[in-house]
């Protein structure tokens, strides 16, 4: 999880799930609401945990997009994230909104890098998120990796 940090979260994930683990790290830390820093923060991951990824691997964004750090450093890690995993999924909070196009500088710079774009209405169910990413999460062998982000809503 990151804001304008990196913060490991697999432990919470593990033991509580999703929803309270959400809860838990709103209530205990706070990183919410304070911009992002996606760039430098991708670039850390990137430089921390580089074996823990491999092109078998979906990462998944969740953002809308408004950083407050260097677009080239966005740009170069996203750039960087793309030649280590088989996909990138970015949910963005926004999406979902009739009229939504990525904008925001943030979206604009991470736009080439991303394989599926979606609001988070996505996230509702399970079956609601393997209606919108069935086919980006298929084995990588079976999609071609470059082509360009399609916006999915339900």
């Amino acid at each position: 999880v990151f804001s304008t940090k990196l913060m490991k979260v697999s432990s919470l994930l593990k033991y509580f799930g999703p929803k309270k683990a959400a809860e838990l790290i709103s209530r205990e830390v706070n990183i919410w609401g304070s911009g992002t820093r996606i760039g430098s923060c991708l670039a850390s991951f990137i430089e921390k945990h580089r074996g823990l990824v491999g092109k078998g691997t979906v990462a998944l964004i969740v953002s809308d997009g408004w950083d407050t750090g260097e677009p080239e450093v966005l740009d170069k890690s996203m750039k960087n994230l793309k030649a280590m995993v088989g996909r990138i999924v970015w949910i963005n909070p926004h999406a979902d909104k009739p009229g939504f196009k990525p904008r925001t500088i943030g979206m604009e710079t991470a736009m080439p890098y991303i394989d599926v774009l979606a609001g988070m209405s996505a996230l509702r169910s399970l079956n609601a998120f393997k209606t919108y990413f069935g086919s980006a999460l298929e084995p990588m062998a079976k999609r071609p990796v470059s082509r360009p982000a399609r916006l999915v809503r339900q």
